[in-house]
């Protein structure tokens, strides 16, 4: 009869995984409709977690945690959530977390069950018994407290040798039938699978989005991946760079250069993204930015959001200068060239190398407003186009002759943004 029992569980629970739970896309969804299914059959799960080490430059875990209704307990790796999403279903709730690098050398994590099991690819199990005082691992104590009964900790080893771990446990007062165990020990191979598939999508998306920029990262993602394949589009464009950085460079040392040029891209990434524009390329100590105008934006509208993005990168450049007085380091300047106008947006580059870009006499001449910033002193500059869609106070900067350009070009700057 035990066999029989077994037998029935396991073709209930694998039934609906390879029919329903195999084809939801979202694994809170998937979750939380495996256990119920479980809990359907007498399991009584009180609480499962689901780690999974990915690739991100922010994110080292993505973990998904079920409750039972409202018993979430305390997140012992809390000051590591990068981002944190809940999601409430009837008789449990999924919470799914994005862990920043640092939290597989954290205490908690190490002195856990989970870390053991993900490090060696071992099972762990606790049976949890009246009188138990703990173990080991600081969490009994918790998990006492709680009621719960029996700990169960399986290892997901994907393909390129990882180990992952998804834990079970239950406050039923006999803890989990040898059956039930042998169900949860059943589903690895499929789970696994699963998560491994979930997580090679969600990398490909988000190394794109990293490298790439999220709109330019969608045109690839939607098959323009083809050397040639652009787009004329309207854009404003913004070029920025830091002043005699290349002095800078040889007088310092590498690891402290880099330091610095991360903090610039981020804090000009951070200005352009927030106004929704897209920062499509880093090279050296410039950054390439476009802001397209869209069928639901007008230029004047989006040239607002350029100079705001640009008063948001000032500011922050001078609260960063003043620290580095403070610490005794050399302050930074830097120029922005700013135009609008139409550019080529698409792939060029070698067959096997290829680049996503802007290209365009727009694009070359915001490079080169940029380049004069310093010879005439101002931290912003623009071109007559941008300047005509501009509802603030501009300067006249003169009439200058810019090379490429075979007419002399009328430069126009922010008022008071003197360097």
């Amino acid at each position: 009869m035990k066999g029989d029992k077994k037998k029935s569980e396991v073709s209930t629970v694998l039934k609906w995984f390879c029919s329903e739970g195999c084809t939801l896309a979202s694994p809170m969804d998937m979750l939380n409709g495996l256990i119920q299914e479980l809990n359907r059959d007498g399991f009584e799960i009180r609480r499962s977690h689901i780690f999974i080490r990915t690739i991100h430059p922010q994110i080292t875990v993505e973990a998904y945690r079920w409750y039972r209704e409202s018993h979430v307990t305390a997140h012992v790796l809390r000051k590591y959530q990068y981002e944190s999403l809940c999601q409430k279903y009837p008789g449990g709730q999924v919470i799914r977390d994005l862990m920043s690098h640092g939290v597989l050398e954290s205490e908690g994590f190490l002195n856990s069950p989970v870390c053991r099991v993900a490090m060696t690819g071992e099972e762990f199990r606790k049976r949890i018994r009246p009188g138990d005082e703990g173990s080991d691992f600081p969490i009994f104590k918790q998990l006492i407290a709680d009621g719960v009964t029996d700990y169960l900790v399986l290892p997901m080893s994907f393909s390129l040798g990882v180990f992952n771990a998804i834990f079970w446990d239950t406050d039923k007062a006999d803890g989990f039938a040898r059956s039930e165990i042998n169900v949860l020990r059943a589903l690895m191979p499929m789970l696994t699978k699963y998560f491994e598939a979930h997580l090679e999508r969600q990398t490909g998306r988000v190394l794109l989005a990293a490298y790439l920029g999220q709109r330019t990262s969608q045109k690839v993602l939607e098959g323009r991946i083809k050397r040639g394949d652009s787009e004329e589009i309207e854009a404003a464009i913004w070029f920025s760079d830091l002043r005699v950085f290349s002095n800078l460079s040889n007088s310092y040392e590498a690891p402290e250069i880099i330091e610095w040029l991360n903090k610039y891209f981020e804090i000009g990434a951070d200005a352009v993204e927030a106004n929704k524009g897209e920062v499509l390329k880093f090279v050296g100590d410039a950054v390439l930015a476009i802001f397209p105008i869209s069928k639901g934006s007008s230029r004047e509208t989006v040239c607002e959001a350029v100079l705001q993005s640009v008063s948001l990168t000032h500011d922050a450049m001078a609260r960063w200068n003043r620290a580095r007085v403070q610490e005794q380091r050399p302050e930074l300047r830097h120029g922005v060239g700013l135009n609008i106008g139409l550019i080529q947006y698409g792939n060029i580059g070698a067959s096997r190398r290829l680049d996503f870009t802007a290209i365009g006499s727009a694009v070359n001449l915001a490079s080169r407003i940029e380049g004069m910033c310093a010879s005439l002193g101002r931290q912003t500059l623009v071109s007559e186009e941008f300047a005509s869609f501009c509802a603030c106070d501009l300067d006249f900067a003169g009439e200058h002759t810019i090379k490429g350009f075979a007419e002399p070009q009328k430069i126009y700057t922010v008022a008071n943004s003197h360097s």
